[in-house]
């Protein structure tokens, strides 16, 4: 899991070092962001340049998701729909 912090005024990055003491968990600090930069594509873009792995999930700070299936039919739905991206 890659968490880019992208300039959080909040624990963030505490919050996250606890989480890291258990699963496999790497963060991102943002110090600045490039000329012209705003929103969430640089963190995101910082994110998917860093990941290994097939799936690429993103969320904001304020994102819940209430039910763990969501993410394994997501998984499902790609693998036997064969899409590049749902």
């Amino acid at each position: 899991m890659i968490i880019v912090d992208d300039l959080s005024v909040d624990d963030t990055k505490n919050i996250v070092k606890e989480y890291s003491k258990k699963y496999s968990i790497e963060i991102v600090e943002l110090t600045s962001r490039p000329s012209g930069a705003v929103g969430k594509g640089w963190p995101c873009y910082v994110g998917y340049s860093r990941a290994e792995n097939d799936y690429l999930l993103f969320l904001d700070a304020d994102t819940m998701l209430l039910d763990e299936s969501v993410l394994k039919d997501s998984i499902k739905t790609l693998r036997s729909l064969k899409l590049d991206y749902l």
